[in-house]
């Protein structure tokens, strides 16, 4: 979706081709974990395992069924629940699925967040089925308006992301799952029991999520902000339009995460933030890119930043023309992948954090998390970092100068060498 070139729609007729490659089916039913009895309306989402760019969607029929034929590749597959029914959306978190077509069934309900999944490899002329038997869930719900007077506006088909906060120091959260707004504004995610960080238009609610009861009646987080605009185009080196990069919006001065948008194929991104302060701005390719690094803002068409407090503060006002960022290049750079172990076991969900001018978290750079085998994918300018530290989401001060490892906790590594146009491996075992 986000890859996809634009059309321009003139008067009259407009004529676009398509030429459709040969595809692979995934198939498979809605259920309830607890009775086995069918969930009609629940969604398949469908989205690439390593970019994590929306590729395909579709409602279960009436008898739970579900069916699409789709591009060969390696997917994250899950249940997203936007209906009445309430059950939990979940991730398939199976068995992998052997090369040629097979059958798997989520287990515990599917994956919590999106580190649990297991990767989905389709090949052409196969058909796969997916079973998703999911258990109940608390309903996150409300509505997004523009804070417009006197009578706000709905705002449609915006995104509002979940993610998990897994304990009282993770501030930033695991991912879980987006959804958009409807055409009224609304929008509806089942989840499970837990405290949220809900994230949409530049706005921020942290709610907590009860288990569901015939007579829970949970109150609506809505988000009625006025918020300000910021737009950008990212090119590659060479001028070549960047697609699926994540633009991260932070505040100043903690650097605390706000919010995220990906760029579209064309290389663009609209940004939003509440108009109460400056922001700082990363730009971070993870989607395996041996050739473009990620950056912190710096003011500039080509940001060379390293570090996120060092960046370049930008004020996000309220005015009817967007601040315009122009066009953004980012340098030349190469992939750091590896695998993370606790305890000699891969392990998803653990933050890789790259650090830059020194090794403590306050020289932090650009960071992401391992997926379920433990593995990660950081794109950043070549050179030699300072440390490279991988903990445990919200572990408070992870891998001080004096204490690189802590059992359990954390481990890092020393002056890490990145060198451009290729991929260099980093595995970092947790004691």
């Amino acid at each position: 979706m986000f890859s996809g070139g634009k059309v321009t729609v003139a008067a009259g007729t407009t004529i676009v081709n398509f030429k459709l490659e040969s595809g692979a089916r995934i198939q498979g039913t809605m259920t309830s974990n607890a009775t086995a009895a069918v969930l009609p309306g629940v969604q398949l989402a469908l989205r690439d395992f390593i970019t994590d760019e929306p590729a395909a969607f579709q409602r279960a029929r009436d008898d739970g069924t579900f069916r699409i034929n789709v591009r060969p590749g390696v997917y994250t597959a899950g249940a997203r629940n936007r209906t009445l029914l309430p059950y939990a959306s979940g991730l398939y978190n199976g068995p992998a699925l052997p090369p040629l077509g097979g059958t798997g069934t989520a287990t515990g309900g599917g994956g919590a967040f999106a580190s649990e999944a297991t990767p989905v490899t389709l090949a052409a002329a196969y058909i796969y089925t997916l079973n998703f038997p999911l258990i109940e869930g608390g309903v996150l719900s409300g509505k997004l308006t523009d804070g417009a007077a006197p009578t706000p506006n709905a705002v449609a088909g915006t995104s509002v992301r979940f993610w998990r906060l897994t304990n009282v120091n993770d501030t930033t959260g695991a991912f879980v799952e987006g959804t958009r707004t409807d055409l009224a504004g609304n929008y509806r995610l089942w989840v499970r029991a837990g405290d949220y960080a809900v994230r949409t238009r530049g706005q921020l609610a942290t709610p907590t999520v009860v288990a569901f009861s015939a007579n829970n009646n949970p109150a609506a987080v809505d988000f009625g902000a006025v918020v300000g605009r910021a737009t950008a185009t990212l090119h590659g080196p060479g001028n070549t339009p960047l697609s699926q990069v994540k633009v991260s919006l932070y505040d100043d001065p903690n650097a605390v995460f706000r919010e995220f948008q990906i760029t579209n194929g064309d290389g663009t991104v609209q940004l939003h933030a509440q108009p109460t302060g400056d922001y700082r701005i990363e730009y971070k390719v993870d989607n395996g890119s041996t050739s473009v690094g990620s950056a912190i803002h710096n003011g500039t068409a080509n940001p060379t930043g390293t570090q996120l407090l060092q960046g370049t503060l930008v004020l996000f006002d309220t005015a009817a023309a967007p601040t315009a960022l122009g066009t953004i290049t980012l340098p030349a750079g190469g992939e750091l992948k590896g695998v993370v172990t606790l305890a000699g076991a891969a392990i998803g969900n653990i933050v890789v954090q790259v650090r830059s001018g020194n090794v403590t978290g306050a020289q932090r750079f650009t960071a992401t998390r391992t997926q379920k085998d433990g593995s990660y994918s950081l794109s950043v300018p070549a050179g030699t970092y300072n440390r490279v530290c991988a903990f445990v989401p919200g572990t408070a001060g992870a891998c001080p100068a004096g204490t690189p490892t802590l059992a359990g906790t954390f481990a890092s590594a020393d002056n890490v060498a990145v060198i451009a146009n290729q991929s260099n491996t980093l595995n970092i075992a947790i004691p």
